[in-house]
């Protein structure tokens, strides 16, 4: 099962992947030891994360974007 299964099956949806370190996601680079998982939903279902444990740290958006100029990603 892979992470995003696991995720999903833990009720935290809105994944829309995972990408590894050395890459970038939304344009934030992913340091090494760490991946990196963008969601759609906010940060709020991270919180099941860190009450299991895991540390986690989040950069949400610091903008807002007119809608209309959005692009579908997947």
């Amino acid at each position: 099962m892979d992470i995003i299964d696991r995720l999903n099956s833990a009720d935290i949806g809105g994944v829309i992947g995972h990408i590894h370190a050395g890459d970038t996601v939304l344009s934030a680079p992913i340091s090494p030891g760490k991946i990196g998982i963008p969601i759609y939903a906010g940060v709020n279902p991270l919180a099941a994360v860190v009450e299991k444990g895991i540390e986690v740290s989040t950069y949400p958006v610091s903008s807002m974007m007119d809608y209309r100029e959005m692009n579908k990603i997947f």
